[in-house]
């Protein structure tokens, strides 16, 4: 809590917060000591002093009441900077007496925002002949001039302090001419009234001040939100959790290689560090004079840019796996049996799962015209590297499967393939040449038939090699009753009340409930027909 300290002001009692109390404190000596070269140093302050009290009075509700830090950083702004002070006694005794005129506002003379008395004081005009210019001006641009006056509102900024009132006039911004500015504004004040300019630019700031404090409140409330989040899932993925064993069988660990702690760690520094500052922002803009150290923004941006040019680097290095693709022919395989016609499926069952190993359905089909009477196929596996060894050397690391039924007379490709986790960044799939020979047929499933590069067919057709041409045509062999599964529907079933039955490509088990009590189970498959009826009445079994 601040305390209150009672000062005197040009003869007048202030109570000041601690904070305000040693802002101005420091803020008068720096003042004195830019005199002390002054002959009149004393006489000057004192004047200082009673225009501070001045100043300090018309901020005052009531006798009573505390001035605040924003109070004396207000009537610093309107008196100027001691450093002003000390640069013109500095360019006095160089003799070098100069003055490069600043564009200002000069709200003190403005009928609307002190633009136009701004502009005629940096150009040496009378003010009223810039007025009338711009009067003109916005007559001959049929009002477009309006625009840019606005612009020039927003852009120009106003002169506060005395010495940015010199500045704007080209005056000299020495001790002279601020303590003669000083007086002149003491005379002025009490008849100044606000202008229109004025007034709608102190409506403006009071609504811009509640815009800013709404908008504070949003983005605290909204980053604030998304940090605890961030939080809680660092500490969900961290060794302190059970969860953690989800977390480091994901793909993005392995290829880091760190420990799951660093990682969890990293990822909320990389994460974390920019909401939290947005968090702050959201703050700041609530309660503007809140004291957050600069510390925090200096260490803490340090460490979030050594966290973010680690993951960049190591991200970079990662992509440089992907600088060489190479295919290598894992298998080329003849069909050992001869059909006219050959169903092609897929299963996505033939794939072992390993652990370590991300399985993907990048798996592509051509079908091309056989140079002999059999059905043959080749297994293309596709990988990247940094180099052609390691891309090759990641394509045998491609796990890939097939079943040959000679009995069905059918041949099934895994739907899927596998690769290690740690090369999740690297492209792999694997490609099928299949060949077919003169006046055969091939029967595909739907799966194929999306993942085909050549020829364009569509479902329900069949590939047919038409004197060494493989082209589609309609299905005129297989009834479309036949049962046919994709790799992702290898059965349905049909559940009732009293009524269940799955059917797939290897068997049908149909189960049902009969009256008092009776059940009958029966299955069909490459063993045969089994049939089981079950009742707890036996004398009513046949």
């Amino acid at each position: 809590m601040n305390k209150t300290i009672d000062i005197s002001l040009g003869k007048i009692l202030f109570h000041l917060n601690d904070t305000a109390y040693y802002k101005l404190k420091k803020y008068l000596e720096a003042v004195r000591n830019s005199l002390k070269n002054s002959e009149d140093a004393e006489e000057v302050m004192n004047e200082i002093e009673v225009r501070i009290a001045e100043l300090l009075l018309e901020k005052q509700s009531h006798p009573q009441q505390v001035i605040d830090e924003k109070d004396v950083d207000e009537v610093i702004n309107v008196l100027g900077q001691p450093e002003d002070y000390q640069e013109e006694i500095e360019d006095n005794d160089s003799g070098n007496y100069h003055v490069k005129k600043k564009l200002f506002r000069d709200t003190d003379n403005s009928a609307i925002s002190g633009v136009t008395s701004g502009i005629a004081h940096f150009f040496g005009i009378d003010i009223s002949i810039m007025r009338i210019i711009f009067i003109i001006l916005l007559f001959i641009t049929s009002g477009t001039f309006g625009l840019i006056y606005i612009l020039l509102w927003i852009v120009i900024p106003k002169a506060v302090s005395a010495s940015d009132k010199l500045k704007m006039k080209g005056e000299r911004v020495n001790i002279d001419n601020i303590v003669d500015h000083v007086k002149a504004e003491d005379t002025s004040t009490s008849k100044k009234k606000m202008n229109i300019g004025a007034k709608v630019e102190n409506t403006t700031q009071e609504i811009g001040s509640v815009i800013i404090k709404i908008l504070g409140l949003f983005i605290a409330f909204i980053s604030g939100v998304v940090l605890l989040s961030i939080i809680l899932s660092a500490l969900a993925i961290s060794p302190f959790s059970d969860l953690h064993m989800l977390a480091s069988d994901n793909a993005f660990y392995h290829a880091f290689n760190l420990p799951l702690g660093w990682i969890s760690l990293l990822a909320f520094i990389v994460l974390g560090f920019p909401i939290g500052l947005l968090f702050m922002l959201g703050l700041k803009m609530l309660m503007p004079h809140a004291n957050i150290g600069g510390n925090v923004f200096l260490i803490g941006g340090t460490i979030w840019l050594i966290s973010v040019l680690f993951v960049f680097v190591k991200s970079t290095s990662l992509l440089a796996h992907k600088n060489v693709s190479t295919e290598i022919v894992d298998m080329e395989k003849q069909i050992p049996f001869q059909a006219d016609t050959l169903k092609i499926f897929t299963s996505k069952n033939i794939l072992e799962r390993k652990t370590d190993y991300i399985q993907t359905r990048k798996v592509y089909y051509n079908f091309k015209a056989s140079k002999n009477q059999y059905f043959s196929f080749k297994i293309k596996k596709i990988s990247e590297g940094i180099n052609l060894d390691e891309a090759d050397e990641s394509a045998h690391k491609i796990d890939y499967g097939f079943h040959i039924d000679s009995i069905q007379k059918d041949l099934t490709f895994s739907s899927r393939l596998s690769y290690p986790q740690k090369e999740f960044i690297q492209e792999h799939k694997v490609e099928i040449d299949f060949y077919i020979p003169k006046d055969k047929y091939v029967k595909i499933n739907e799966r194929i038939m999306n993942h085909m590069h050549e020829p364009n067919c569509y479902n329900g057709q069949l590939l047919y090699n038409n004197n060494e041409l493989v082209e589609c045509i309609e299905n005129d062999i297989f009834d479309e009753k036949d049962s046919f599964f994709d790799e992702d529907d290898e059965s349905f079933e049909i559940n009732g009340e009293k009524l269940n039955m799955k059917i797939s490509k290897d068997s049908i088990d149909i189960y049902a409930e009969g009256k008092k009590e009776r059940t009958a189970h029966i299955k069909t498959d490459k063993n045969g027909v089994k049939v089981n009826v079950d009742s707890k009445h036996k004398k009513n079994d046949k």
